[in-house]
């Protein structure tokens, strides 16, 4: 019986000793997505806002605060691996757009929404984290300049 015991500790201890020694394979790099894999991974919520219209600058930060007097908390977008999207916008209804990088470098994207207003946005950085862009627009003869943050929607996810 104590030899049975001994076998068994010594066993143990074997096996016990060897495990703490086998090699840790590493793990194969991972590939880092591309602007737009980042870009159609998630549905985008914007995060914060600047509006600029005849010289007067508003601001809208999700959950803090919202001088635009537009409810932003309801804007979506989604992009589509085909170059299409959907918006809802200020009013909750949910329109179809178009969208194409513009340059190379991917910092600018053509963006027409229900097939006749068109955007320009530039500045444009994506990140899986977030998305910034500037754009300017004219609204009745007056012009104006927003930019903005937007950060994943994960209701929106595929």
């Amino acid at each position: 019986m104590k030899k049975i015991s001994c076998l068994a500790i010594f066993g143990l201890f074997l096996l016990v000793s060897c495990t703490k020694h086998l090699p840790i394979l590493p793990k194969p790099p991972v590939e880092p997505l591309t602007k737009k894999e980042m870009l159609i991974k998630y549905g985008w919520k914007v995060d914060e806002l600047w509006h600029n219209e005849g010289e007067v600058n508003t601001h809208y930060h999700r959950g803090v605060e919202n001088t635009t007097n537009v409810p932003y908390d309801v804007l979506r977008f989604k992009f589509n691996a085909d170059g299409t999207g959907t918006h809802i916008n200020q009013f909750g209804q949910t329109l179809p757009y178009t969208w194409e990088f513009a340059t190379e470098d991917m910092r600018n994207i053509k963006f027409v929404l229900n097939g006749y207003t068109q955007y320009n946005w530039s500045l444009v950085e994506i990140t899986e984290a977030a998305i910034t862009w500037t754009v300017p627009m004219e609204f009745d003869g007056n012009q104006m300049l927003e930019s903005a943050r937007m950060v994943p929607d994960t209701t929106l996810v595929k």
